[in-house]
């Protein structure tokens, strides 16, 4: 719905919506086992295990490849001689005015490469650049290109040929999100906040599998601190290596500050479904 909605309307909003169900909804709820299904909720703490897990082969695997099939046309779309990419998911997309081949660069930090890979004369290419970046850089053919922000929200390129490459630089933003709506940058998040935290796109957790400790009892009221700025953390993810972040916080059972790694709530997909926490006590030292 929210991609037809942008077809009809070409307001941005509902292609981040698109984009925000796309990452913190569907692929959370596609299992290991490859099939879709859902989790069971806990409005204290996020998802909870079941003795009963939530493979729903009746319904969620065909909305879920449906999802994903409408996604594959959403990602590059092409119209009247112009091209816009509006998803940065790796692999092949566009139409018969050009195809853009996109692939991941930053392990660190966010990067992706944008290569033309078919383009008919007169071609002219649209970069989005999304509300959840910082910073937004891009580079044709290795020289650093002059970033105008059309109304749309998309960044012109100009006209392109087959071989031109794109290389887009971002920084994520940090912010946390409360249960009301209420949207903070990490800087400006007030003291004693209950709230989500977002990196980019990304709905950050912290699980009981990758992150025994944080998740050990008692847990409930394990205060992370806002006074550190989370920074990258060591990541073996294909995914979103550039999304594990490492952060300060103290537990509630074990005296002391300690650290943990948040990650893409996507990310736990790949595992047995477990305790995911995205609801957390946000706190600074005085």
């Amino acid at each position: 719905m929210a991609f037809k909605l942008w077809e009809v309307t070409e307001d941005s909003k509902y292609l981040e919506l698109a984009e925000k169900c796309l990452l913190n909804h569907f692929f959370f709820n596609q299992f290991e086992t490859g099939d879709f299904g859902h989790h069971h909720i806990d409005r204290g703490v996020g998802f909870v295990a079941s003795d009963n897990v939530g493979y729903a082969w009746w319904c969620c695997n065909f909305h879920g490849i449906r999802g994903l099939h409408e996604t594959q046309g959403h990602c590059v779309t092409c119209k009247e001689n112009a091209c816009r990419v509006n998803l940065f998911l790796e692999g092949t997309f566009g139409g018969e005015e050009a195809t853009v081949s996109i692939n991941r660069t930053g392990q660190k930090e966010p990067g992706y490469m944008l290569e033309v890979t078919e383009a008919a004369s007169g071609t002219s290419l649209h970069v989005r650049k999304p509300s959840w970046a910082e910073s937004f850089q891009m580079l044709k053919n290795g020289s650093e290109m002059e970033v105008n922000t059309l109304a749309d929200g998309y960044v012109d390129a100009g006209p392109v040929k087959k071989g031109d490459r794109f290389e887009i630089r971002m920084e994520y933003r940090l912010s946390l999100v409360t249960r009301s709506g209420e949207l903070y940058d990490w800087e400006n998040a007030p003291s004693g906040v209950q709230a989500a935290l977002l990196y980019g796109p990304y709905l950050m957790s912290v699980d009981d599998i990758s992150q025994r400790q944080f998740m050990a009892e008692p847990s409930s009221r394990n205060i992370v601190w806002l006074d550190e700025v989370p920074s990258p953390a060591p990541s073996e993810s294909d995914f979103c290596p550039e999304a594990y972040l490492s952060a300060s916080y103290f537990h509630d059972g074990m005296y002391g500050n300690h650290q943990t790694i948040f990650r893409p709530m996507a990310e736990t997909s790949w595992q047995y479904p477990g305790n995911t926490r995205f609801w957390f006590q946000f706190d600074r030292k005085q």
